[in-house]
């Protein structure tokens, strides 16, 4: 897992410098703020301590892939808390239900 560093006030400072560079020129309040943040990589992201502690990432057991990783359900209520059930079913395995047993007749299959 990768170290986490506070931004240093050199390196705030030089952010502050790129986006004013990239931002269009207009007037702005005095004391104007805008959030930043590092752009994380596929890596950092599932690093950080803080995706790992909220549980924004989980393992779902997938039959053909075994685990896999997916983003989590976003809104957890405490009475109902969501959750992935599957990775996804595998191709046809609801027609039936889907069409209430008729697939075979109605594509004209035989059976």
């Amino acid at each position: 897992m990768p170290q986490v560093r506070p931004f240093s006030k050199k390196s705030v400072r030089l952010a502050d410098v790129a986006a004013a560079a990239l931002l269009p020129a207009r007037p702005r309040p005095a004391r104007a703020q805008a959030a930043l943040a590092p752009v994380y990589s596929g890596a950092d992201l599932v690093a950080d301590p803080h995706v790992r502690a909220t549980e924004m990432l989980t393992e779902v057991p997938d039959e053909d892939l075994g685990d896999l990783l997916l983003h989590n359900v976003m809104w957890k209520l405490s009475e109902t808390p969501g959750r992935i059930r599957f990775t996804g079913r595998a191709i046809g395995a609801d027609t039936d239900a889907i069409l209430g047993g008729n697939a075979r007749r109605l594509f004209g299959l035989p059976g």
